[in-house]
C-alpha cells in the first residue's frame, strides 16, 4: 500500500515539473455567460429541491425543537381525499 502511494506522488511530482509555469489563456464573454447560467441553474435546482422535500425537512426540524407538525400525516390525508371523493361534484353555472 505504501508502495502506491509514494508512487503516485512521485508521479504528481514529475507532472508539476515539466508543467508550464504560464498560461496563455482567453477567457471570452461567453465563458462568463456561461458560468453565471450554471450558478442561477444551481440555485434554481436547490430551491426546486428543497420545495420537493419541504414537507420532510419541516417534520425534520419540528422534531429537533420539540414542536407539533402542523401538516396532516398520510392516514389522515388519505381519509380527507376519501371523504372528498364522496362529496358531489357541484357545477359553477348551475343556480
Amino acid at each position: 500500500m505504501k508502495f502506491r502511494i509514494h508512487s503516485s506522488a512521485g508521479v504528481l511530482a514529475g507532472l508539476l515539473l515539466v508543467a508550464p509555469t504560464s498560461v496563455f489563456a482567453y477567457l471570452d464573454p461567453g465563458a462568463g455567460s456561461m458560468l453565471l447560467q450554471m450558478l442561477i441553474g444551481g440555485i434554481v435546482a436547490g430551491l426546486y429541491t428543497l420545495k420537493l422535500y419541504w414537507q420532510k425537512v419541516r417534520g425534520f426540524l419540528s422534531r429537533l425543537t420539540g414542536g407539533k407538525t402542523s401538516h396532516p400525516t398520510d392516514l389522515e390525508r388519505e381519509r380527507l381525499n376519501r371523504e372528498d371523493a364522496f362529496e358531489p361534484q357541484r357545477r359553477k353555472d348551475s343556480f
